[in-house]
């Protein structure tokens, strides 16, 4: 604090900066006070009281603090910064924001104004500008952790796990007293499945922070990965009972609603929305959970007004959109569920722009890397289990079919495992045809073998239901020629319908008609290519058909893995199973036709959409896929 223009005493002023820099906070705020009644056009003194105010937590006097030394001196850089990030926890992020621009046009190197602005743009999900603020504060202030700790949360956003982990050891190795960034180490770890890496990281944080809430955060996350959900819930109700916190209350409603518990998981949430009606998350959650008519009355109700709530941002816009666009469809109210699902998709789309010509061309690389391997001298994996692929789009059965498979003894599952897809999209863009490229693509592929060996007994089935690996079932059938593939389908109009009304990481093509079209036309055309080129190996299996005739497609896909049919085949699975997809409440019900046909309730706002399909699967998609 450099103290310009200061009125006050200097020898008195000294007093509360030194309580300040002794982290004797309360002290140096009782000393300064007097002076802010004496000299009340001192905006040094103010400015001192704005920050000593963000170190007790106190945003909303923090706020009239900075705002004041603001109006004493308009151009107070110091000043603009600490205002901003008292804005910014009082969530006040278009203020925050506001802030944070003026003081970057006095000061663009500012670091408070970097951040804030990066921050800021991370929660709306402004992942462009988002980007650009990271980038300015690398380059400006590279050997700052903060810099790479944002590094860290973007890449995160975007879904880039492994680079964030990168990102967030540089921030580490540059301060390692942050909590945050700790905390978001481990969380990564869990992310990657690195459990025991995770373990000894959160060992450190608590002991570093004994009472961090974050800490019993990932406590309970990690509790969850390795199958422990009741005592995930122990961790949960502990926190609550300190202090209702509404991320640990939301987290705690998901797992009872992974686990069916879904009174306990309703009565958390409307203590959510108790303290904040128009809280999106809770309302999205609400609405994925079987409710009675009164219920379901009331949360139309309760959405309905939070969605022209003024403090909303666009992600929570979209959240409540498409809470409303599923509450609708409960009252069979289809021409307000649409544009529910239209509007929520309108803002996704704004939000998570799709590479059109990147998605196209990462489809085409794999099929030439494959054809590329098909000629190469390479030896396969050894792998001592039978690892099986269901693979295919979301919403056609996925989490069904692993809970059916479940059943038998010798099964057993890793969930949706992100490492193939993501290591072999890393090994892809790295790919030049040498020695060394090929020699990591099998280290890629023992680590995953060693990943499966860890949760089974040598020959043993286990599943990897990571949708998303429909792309390298060529490249896993070669380096694992033991994998079976089962490969989920849908009626294409069934399939977009279902992409469309959901929110779902890492398919931004479904947020628009034109590019849900284009995209699963390539889609189609990729499958073809791999039913003509793999034959035997994939068994493909039609959602209608499954629910049609459910015990003789169940036996079906059972015999194609070696396995006898249980007798549970029709039966819904049971409460107190953790499920952690939107599927949840549906498995539970007996197998049925009902979801079949649902997106003709939809028919007339579809018929563009289906026309569309119709035409592009009628053309060339194939890109030389059949050559």
């Amino acid at each position: 604090m450099s103290p310009e223009d200061i009125v006050a005493p200097r020898t008195a002023v000294q007093i509360s900066i030194q309580y300040y820099r002794q982290g004797q906070f309360e002290a140096s705020r009782v000393a300064l006070e007097p002076l802010l009644a004496r000299f009340p056009q001192d905006a040094y003194l103010f400015n001192i009281h704005c920050a000593l105010c963000l170190q007790l937590k106190d945003y909303v006097a923090a706020v009239t603090a900075g705002q004041r030394a603001l109006e004493l001196r308009p151009d107070y850089v110091e000043a603009m910064g600490n205002l901003a990030s008292a804005y910014y926890e009082l969530s006040d992020f278009t203020a925050a924001e506001d802030t944070a621009k003026a003081l970057l046009a006095l000061e663009p190197s500012d670091l408070t104004g970097l951040v804030v602005s990066t921050e800021c743009a991370l929660l709306r999900e402004d992942l462009k500008a988002a980007n650009r603020w990271v980038s300015d504060l690398i380059g400006r202030h590279p050997s700052n952790g903060m810099s790479w700790y944002l590094n860290a949360k973007l890449q995160r956003q975007n879904g880039h796990v492994a680079q964030a982990l990168q990102a967030c050891q540089r921030s580490l190795s540059l301060d390692a007293s942050r909590e945050s960034v700790v905390i978001l180490y481990i969380s990564l770890l869990l992310e990657l499945g690195q459990y025991e890496e995770a373990e000894v990281g959160l060992q450190h944080a608590v002991h570093a922070w004994p009472n961090s809430r974050g800490g019993a955060h990932l406590k309970a996350q990690l509790l969850l990965a390795q199958g422990m959900p009741e005592q995930a819930v122990d961790v949960y109700e502990r926190l609550l009972a300190g202090n209702f916190e509404e991320s640990a209350a939301l987290n705690l409603a998901n797992v009872y609603r992974q686990l069916g518990h879904y009174d306990e998981a309703k009565n958390i949430l409307y203590r959510v929305l108790d303290q904040n009606a128009a809280n999106a998350k809770a309302i999205l959650a609400l609405s994925q959970i079987p409710l009675d008519l009164k219920q379901l009355s009331s949360l139309v109700t309760m959405a309905e007004s939070a969605s022209t709530h003024e403090q909303l941002d666009l992600s929570d816009r979209a959240h409540v959109a498409f809470a409303l666009g599923a509450l609708y469809a409960h009252q069979e109210n289809y021409k307000q569920s649409f544009q529910a699902y239209k509007q929520a998709n309108s803002i996704r789309a704004k939000q998570h722009p799709y590479d059109e010509v990147a998605d196209e061309r990462l489809l085409n690389e794999i099929i030439q890397i494959y054809r590329d391997l098909e000629v190469r001298s390479r030896s396969p994996v050894h792998c001592s289990i039978t690892p099986v692929f269901i693979v295919g789009l979301p919403r056609s059965g996925s989490t069904l079919l692993e809970h059916k498979l479940l059943q038998h003894d010798g099964v057993t599952s890793i969930g949706e495992c992100e490492f193939l897809n993501r290591e072999l999209g890393i090994w892809l863009r790295e790919f030049d045809g040498s020695a060394t490229c090929m020699e990591a693509l099998r280290h890629l592929f023992k680590g995953y073998v060693k990943i499966l060996e860890s949760r089974a007994a040598q020959n043993s089935i286990v599943i990897d239901k990571l949708l998303l690996n429909y792309r390298w079932v060529g490249v896993i059938s070669l380096l694992l020629p033991r994998a079976k593939f089962i490969w989920l389908d849908k009626k294409p109009i069934s399939a977009c319908w279902s992409l469309y009304k959901q929110q779902f990481a890492g398919y931004e093509f479904s947020y628009q008609f034109d590019t849900l079209v284009s995209h699963y036309a390539r889609y189609h055309a990729f499958k073809t290519y791999w039913q003509g080129e793999l034959p035997g190996k994939i068994t493909f299996v039609s959602y209608e058909e499954w629910m049609n005739a459910p015990a003789d497609i169940s036996a079906s896909i059972h015999r194609s893995l070696g396995l006898t049919p249980s007798n549970g085949l029709l039966a819904g699975v049971k409460k107190g199973t953790l499920i952690n997809t939107l599927s949840s409440a549906q498995v539970r019900d007996p197998i049925s036709s009902r979801f079949v046909h649902e997106w003709q309730h939809y028919q007339s706002e579809l018929k563009p959409l289906e026309n569309r399909l119709e035409s592009a699967l009628r053309s060339d998609f194939s890109f030389g896929y059949g050559e």
